[in-house]
């Protein structure tokens, strides 16, 4: 599992599920939400509908991550180039093209592959700067001059050989795709508009992703200022960067990509556009950059919310519901037929029947929503599907997906679940840390395929959770809080503007069975909020707190 704050309003989750297991599997994932009592959520204020609107489930196909060189090879079956290659190998030779949707789509996993391993190679490129790589001296150690010295020099060799490495296998993945493309070109007015869409919008979405990736570990590189030591290790690495940003800024402006240029042209394309009533260049650059995210993207995602059996059992309870409160009418308007009785005891029966009228909605509605909580165990069961899973190979594919969403109290969870919540606990005292329970559970069960073929190896289920904590931000108070105080030092009182936050445990159990095995694992996190934004979403780790001994008055 990986967590991450996706904007100022969503913390995303993502998980893995690999699909070539064989047979059947089954994913669990039962989060739990401690949302304190000063924040103000509470089963009255914050019904199931609201949680479905504010908790977004994605799940998409995706292809377990390969190495850059291994992605740019055209002949290993493991990329996705290889089958765009054999397909073009079919266009070539049969009279009749074949269906293109499959191509698409594998252009499109290589999109997001790419996009995969560029993120990594340039997030271990970024662990060997934090771990000395370039060459800085340590915090906390200085090693002699000479020494030290040396030492740097050789790290520098060391990550500046890396940093080649990994720019030519970014370079080299990426106009390996360009190649086949050149290859297809002849070719495009025998193939459906859309293919060449597709490649043309892959090809820029690649090119933007690299470019900021480059950007950001340029500006990573001089982030701290130890690094610039006289050896011009920042200016060569920094070089070496800019220069492979140079030549795809070049490749996109030269076949009409987007490519931003200095503030004084991009200001003076802004003023042309608007002139023409179009939207001015900053605007277009973010607009068509998220498009292009988004198209590379769509055709791997699933279909996930919305099913029939639970439309089926609303249905049912509803009718059930009704049958009974149509019983009771019936029964109600039996004594006001009854002639002969006393005028007293008539009134008395017929205000009866009134009132027992007007139970009646109340009889069906008590009696639907008695009998849904016990009848469904989930609040969304469905099937998911997508137009990938044919081409991708894996049509045989069955997986149900089921959501389920409740308010739980504190005392009813399990041991090991309050165990872990009790861990490195920012305020301990029991009283001060009272909060409500969310509990968001989720299962994923794969059932053995029945037709479709079997499910190809190496692919997984990317099941992305975002979660919007707006409904949490609305209640809390000003970012920023007034405290005044006294100082000891200065012997004065003071007033001090401290930041004012609000902390949200978030304890998640994820449970995998595998025919009779079965693995279990939990994540601890803390959600920092206020008024405005998240913060930041820290991990918390369990850690074997050492006994201090109280103080000897």
């Amino acid at each position: 599992m990986q967590a991450e704050v996706h904007d100022r309003h969503q913390l995303e989750l993502r998980f893995n599920h690999p699909l070539d297991q064989g047979g059947r599997w089954k994913m669990d994932v039962d989060a739990f939400f401690f949302v304190p009592r000063n924040v103000g959520l509470n089963p009255g204020n914050y019904s199931r509908e609201q949680f479905y609107a504010d908790f977004t489930a994605l799940m998409r196909v995706d292809a377990q991550p390969i190495p850059l060189d291994v992605l740019a090879d055209e002949r290993d079956p493991s990329s996705p180039l290889s089958r765009v290659v054999e397909a073009l190998a079919r266009v070539r030779a049969e009279a009749r093209p074949p269906p293109m949707a499959p191509v698409s789509v594998q252009i499109r996993l290589f999109a997001n592959l790419f996009a995969t391993g560029v993120r990594e190679e340039f997030r271990r490129l970024q662990r060997a700067l934090d771990r000395g790589g370039s060459g800085r001296r340590g915090r906390h150690s200085r090693p002699p001059p000479d020494e030290g010295s040396a030492r740097r020099e050789s790290l520098a060799e060391a990550f500046e050989g890396d940093l080649l490495g990994a720019l030519n296998r970014a370079h080299h993945a990426l106009w390996a795709f360009r190649r086949v493309r050149a290859r297809w070109w002849p070719f495009e007015r025998l193939c459906p508009r859309q293919l060449a869409d597709v490649m043309r919008a892959s090809d820029e979405h690649m090119s933007l992703v690299l470019e900021e990736r480059l950007a950001q570990l340029s500006a990573a590189l001089g982030a701290d200022p130890a690094r610039f030591d006289g050896t011009g290790f920042v200016a060569r690495a920094r070089a070496r960067v800019a220069a492979l940003a140079a030549e795809e800024w070049d490749y996109r402006a030269r076949y009409g990509y987007l490519a931003l240029t200095s503030a004084r042209a991009k200001a003076e394309a802004d003023a042309r556009m608007r002139a023409q009533g179009m939207v001015g260049g900053g605007e277009y650059f973010t607009y068509r950059a998220s498009l292009l995210k988004k198209h590379v993207q769509q055709a791997l995602y699933l279909d996930v919310r919305g099913s029939r059996g639970d439309t089926y059992l609303r249905n049912a309870v509803s009718a059930v519901g009704a049958a009974l409160a149509a019983i009771w009418a019936l029964a109600a308007q039996v004594p006001t037929q009854i002639a002969g009785l006393p005028t007293r005891t008539q009134l008395a029966l017929f205000a009866g029947a009134v009132v027992a009228y007007v139970l009646k909605d109340r009889i069906k509605a008590n009696t639907s929503e008695f009998l849904l909580k016990r009848a469904r165990t989930f609040d969304h069961v469905s099937w998911i599907r997508g137009e990938s899973l044919a081409e991708l190979g894996i049509g045989g594919l069955k997986v149900k997906v089921s959501e389920a969403v409740r308010f739980v109290s504190p005392d009813a969870l399990e041991a090991r679940v309050r165990e872990i919540r009790a861990q490195r606990r920012t305020v301990r005292h029991a009283g001060v840390t009272q909060e409500e329970v969310i509990h968001y559970r989720k299962r994923i069960t794969s059932h053995p395929t029945t037709a479709g073929g079997a499910v190809s190896q190496g692919y997984r289920l990317r099941d992305l959770l975002r979660i919007n904590v707006r409904h949490f931000l609305i209640r809390l108070d000003d970012p920023e809080d007034r405290v005044d105080f006294y100082d000891p030092e200065a012997r004065a009182f003071r007033v001090a503007t401290l930041p004012k936050v609000y902390h949200v445990n978030l304890v998640v159990r994820l449970r995998r069975t595998v025919s009779e095995e079965v693995r279990e694992r939990f994540v601890h996190l803390r959600i920092v909020l206020n008024k405005d934004r998240i913060v930041r979403c820290d991990e918390i780790r369990a850690r074997s707190e050492a006994k201090v001994k109280p103080p000897v008055a």
